[in-house]
This record gives structure tokens, C-alpha cells and sequence, in this order.
């Protein structure tokens, strides 16, 4: 897994990068399809400590995906906003790297399913039943974290596009 960026200035640090992972719903995860091809897939995730958790029904091609993948790369764009001036792109994102796998003892389930349930269902009472009901038939994943990197704009694109963004 590579790790350096070859633009220093526009790396993001290790919070940054958790900020932006905590405060987006959906991401894309690589996962092993058939064939040898890579399936990338759009997710709905929560990140909970070092690892990011996924839930989905046990049948179906992710989750077949999802039972044949170890490692893996997991992708988020904060922000994408074009400065047609500066023929460039105003964006933030961050990408993980690490191992994937099932959850598979259930106070971990339960304990992944809160997690989901606060970010998703924050404010929404009977919570816990729903959760106690549904980790019957859900399989949820963990992507434990091993490396993350995130990046941005240049401050001159990053102010341009603000700038753009104050017009609308």
C-alpha cells in the first residue's frame, strides 16, 4: 500500500482525515469480484475507532464480495467543486487501507449496529429493538484500519473555489 503523497502541501493530517470519514455517510470500498475483476461498490459506513464498519443482507454479489476480500482500500470524497478558472478541482478526500472482515461474535454485531444506528438513526427512539431484531439477518464487516491517507486542493484552488461556492 503506498503511502506517500507526492504533493506534501496538500496532505491532510490523521484528524483531519478522521473528521472527514465522521462526518460523511457514504464511501466506495474495492472488494474482490468475479473474475479477477475489482468491484468497487458505494457504501453507507460508520467509522468506529480503528475500524470502519459496513452492514448489508447475507445474500447477494457484495455480499459474496465482501467473504472473498481481505485486504482492501476504502475511498471518501469530502468535497468535489470545480474552478472552471484555474482549470482545477476543489475537493478533499481521504483514502483507507487495511483488512476486512466479517463480524462474526455477536457483542461485536451489537456493538457495530449501535454505531451505525447513532450516526444513521441518531434522535429515532426503539433504537435497540431494531438493533436486537436485525442482527438476525444482517452481516456486518469491518475494515480495520492500517493506514490512511487524505489529501486536498492547493490554498489557491481551495480559496477560489470558495469564493465561487459564496456566489451560489
Amino acid at each position: 500500500m503506498r503511502q506517500d503523497i507526492v504533493r506534501n502541501k496538500q496532505v491532510l493530517s490523521i484528524e483531519e482525515c478522521k473528521a472527514i470519514l465522521d462526518r460523511n455517510i457514504h464511501g466506495v470500498i474495492g472488494l474482490n469480484g468475479d473474475d479477477g475483476y475489482i468491484y468497487t461498490v458505494p457504501v453507507s459506513f460508520v467509522r468506529h475507532g480503528d475500524k470502519i464498519f459496513f452492514h448489508g443482507r447475507p445474500k447477494g454479489y457484495k455480499s459474496e464480495s465482501f467473504k472473498r476480500t481481505s485486504k482492501t482500500s476504502f475511498c471518501v470524497v469530502d468535497q468535489s467543486f470545480v474552478v472552471p478558472s484555474l482549470r482545477a478541482n476543489d475537493f478533499r478526500s481521504v483514502i483507507v487501507w487495511g483488512h476486512l472482515k466479517k463480524i462474526e461474535t455477536e457483542e461485536e454485531k451489537v456493538k457495530a449496529l449501535r454505531a451505525l444506528a447513532e450516526k444513521f438513526c441518531f434522535g429515532i427512539p426503539d433504537n435497540e429493538d431494531e438493533i436486537q431484531s436485525s442482527k438476525q439477518y444482517v452481516e456486518v464487516y469491518a475494515l480495520v484500519i492500517e493506514c490512511m491517507t487524505g489529501k486536498q486542493a492547493l490554498e489557491e484552488v481551495r480559496l477560489a473555489g470558495q469564493k465561487l461556492r459564496e456566489k451560489k
